[in-house]
């Protein structure tokens, strides 16, 4: 699949959840790029 096609296939939140990761509700994830004790990432489901 090209990046377009997934874009626009599937939402950020479903790529999330395949990835075990559930914002919370300030859409803020623990970065799967480093080592995290309080969520850092913030997320824009739109």
């Amino acid at each position: 699949m090209e990046i377009f096609e997934i874009k626009t296939r599937l939402s950020l939140l479903t790529v999330l959840h395949h990835y075990s990761l559930k914002p919370d509700k300030h859409d803020f994830i623990l970065c799967p790029f480093h080592e995290d004790k309080e969520p850092s990432l913030k997320i824009y489901p739109r």
